[in-house]
């Protein structure tokens, strides 16, 4: 069985956890990652810590932008930057902590 863009909202349903964007109520899948940080072209990097939300692109009025206002698992965050991977069915935001 295959799964489809009109499967989504199904898995953000069960699979997702509460967050509010914007103002906007929705079910997101949240992932606490890190990311390299190099700085320049010396040797040697470091990581840091990043939040990141995805949901379906059907979750939205419009799009969240830069600097508007999200809250998921009782913390407050901003938008840092938006990407649409994949077939831009879905939204990632990477957050910055308030």
């Amino acid at each position: 069985m295959a799964f489809g863009d009109s499967d989504l909202p199904a898995f953000f349903a069960v699979m997702g956890e509460p967050a509010v964007v914007n103002g906007q109520s929705m079910s997101v899948f949240v992932d606490m990652c890190e990311s390299p940080w190099v700085h320049g072209n010396g040797p040697g990097s470091m990581s840091e810590a990043v939040t990141k939300i995805t949901a379906p692109i059907t979750a939205f009025v419009s799009l969240p932008i830069a600097g508007q206002s999200v809250t998921v698992r009782g913390a407050s965050y901003t938008v840092k930057n938006r990407t649409m991977p994949g077939d831009g069915r879905i939204v990632e935001l990477e957050l910055k902590a308030q």
